[in-house]
């Protein structure tokens, strides 16, 4: 990953912790999202709002910890 594209996704993670008193993420625009039922019903409603483009990772997570849940990450190599 080039590093411009390594620091805004660092910088991201960040941003989302603080402002959102989330949990610490190291990787917020991977593509890979696993959603219990209960919690994809909870902002399933937001979905017209997004563009489907590649922000929606990180909408997603927003809407996510908007909505009162708490994500976690579960590193894979």
């Amino acid at each position: 990953m080039p590093f411009p594209v390594r620091f805004g996704n660092w910088a991201v993670a960040k941003i989302l912790e603080v402002v959102h008193n989330g949990p610490s993420m190291t990787d917020v625009s991977c593509s890979y999202r696993l959603f219990s039922r209960e919690v994809l019903e909870s902002i399933f409603d937001l979905f017209p709002l997004s563009d489907g483009k590649s922000a929606f990772s990180i909408e997603a997570m927003i809407w996510v910890m908007r909505r009162g849940w708490r994500p976690i990450e579960i590193p894979l190599n």
